[in-house]
């Protein structure tokens, strides 16, 4: 549907408020490259500088959630339409694009350090005790976060010392299957290997095994972290929209 929209705009001389709100639904929707693409459209078409500037804008945005933050500073750097705009991208990269001190007002710090602190509630909620909170409405949503956060990486590691383990807790039966079956197979084989002295196949074997068997642990802490992220991600966004709102919108 969007992309047969980017199409109809282009084909009708590209209607610029149309496609603003497009992008804009996009954005949203999360589907940031869909944004990026019709954004840069928007800027570099025959729209207002409002327009532009509020299509680089949402550039800005989907090229961060796409992870590009090398691009994404560039573009901060260049020339904006609107004034307004630029000083917005300018907080926005001191908030979530650079990572070294720098100059932002002390709510804007509490903010930034609260969200680099997210998942260790006691340390964020104490950047929490000196920003205005309406209705708890914050703290709710960091405690929230940190209960959907369930899977301890270093934990499921250590489960997977015995193959398969750690998979199963996390309800991923196929890995969990298929680390005790690789397991079981070269740990058998390297054990017949040696015991009827064939010693080259039993290297062989024995390395595959080890292979297999660290792979299985590093694997499954891994899919621990990438859990955690996939099942925080509705609270995660709502608390950075609470806390980023005049920046994210």
């Amino acid at each position: 549907m969007a992309i047969s929209l980017i199409f109809v705009f282009q084909s009708l001389g590209f209607l610029c408020e149309p496609a603003m709100l497009e992008a804009e639904a996009l954005l949203k929707s999360n589907q940031s490259l869909l944004t990026y693409n019709l954004s840069t459209d928007i800027e570099f078409n025959r729209c207002s500088a409002r327009q532009r500037s509020r299509a680089r804008y949402f550039r800005l945005l989907s090229l961060h959630e796409l992870g590009e933050n090398r691009d994404a500073l560039r573009l901060v750097e260049g020339v904006w339409p609107s004034e307004s705009d630029h000083k917005k991208a300018l907080l926005f990269a001191r908030v979530f694009l650079l990572d070294e001190p720098t100059p932002l007002s002390q709510v804007w710090k509490l903010r930034k350090n609260l969200w680099s602190n997210r998942y260790e509630f006691l340390t964020a909620e104490s950047h929490l005790l000196n920003l205005p909170d309406k209705d708890g409405e914050i703290r709710n949503l960091l405690r929230d976060l940190n209960h959907a956060r369930r899977y301890s990486p270093s934990l499921v590691a250590g489960l997977s010392l015995i193959p398969g383990l750690g998979q199963s807790v996390m309800g991923d039966w196929s890995s969990a299957g298929l680390s005790l079956l690789l397991n079981g197979l070269f740990g058998y084989a390297t054990y017949e290997f040696y015991r009827k002295d064939l010693y080259a196949p039993s290297v062989i074997s024995g390395t595959i095994f080890s292979i297999t068997y660290v792979g299985g642990i590093v694997q499954a802490g891994r899919l621990a972290v990438a859990k955690n992220k996939f099942d925080s991600q509705a609270e995660e966004k709502a608390l950075r929209q609470s806390l980023f709102r005049e920046i994210l919108d």
